[in-house]
């Protein structure tokens, strides 16, 4: 399968996830964007950055604790948090994006690898 139709295929997948997540009682975060790095696109062939959504249930408060299953493989990504005002629903331009910025974060994302990359 061509790896658009992948793509397309799993973000239709992830946006049915997370209506259900909604459904459930699970509180919307945000949103993310994996693969910003055209290397890592590269090796995975992936021919832009990928979208996820986050959850409450995904977020450790602060000082708390993550326990790993035994055979995880846990990888710790440093990551940038990004607050806007608004949501937006069509293009804009980087000035009207840069505009919409209400805080920057540092971020912390672990990463369960022992799945491999097709999960």
């Amino acid at each position: 399968m061509p790896i658009r139709q992948q793509i397309t295929q799993g973000m239709a997948l992830q946006l049915e996830n997370r209506r259900d997540a909604l459904l459930a009682g699970q509180t919307h975060l945000g949103w993310k964007l994996g693969f910003n790095d055209p290397a890592a696109r590269e090796r995975c062939q992936l021919p832009s950055p990928i979208a996820g959504y986050l959850t409450h249930s995904t977020l450790l408060a602060q000082n708390s604790s993550y326990q790993a299953d035994e055979n995880a493989s846990i990888l710790l990504e440093a990551e940038l948090a990004i607050q806007i005002t608004q949501d937006v629903d069509q293009p804009i331009d980087q000035h009207d994006a840069e505009g919409l910025i209400s805080a920057v974060a540092p971020a912390i994302e672990l990463v369960d690898m022992s799945a491999g990359m097709d999960d």
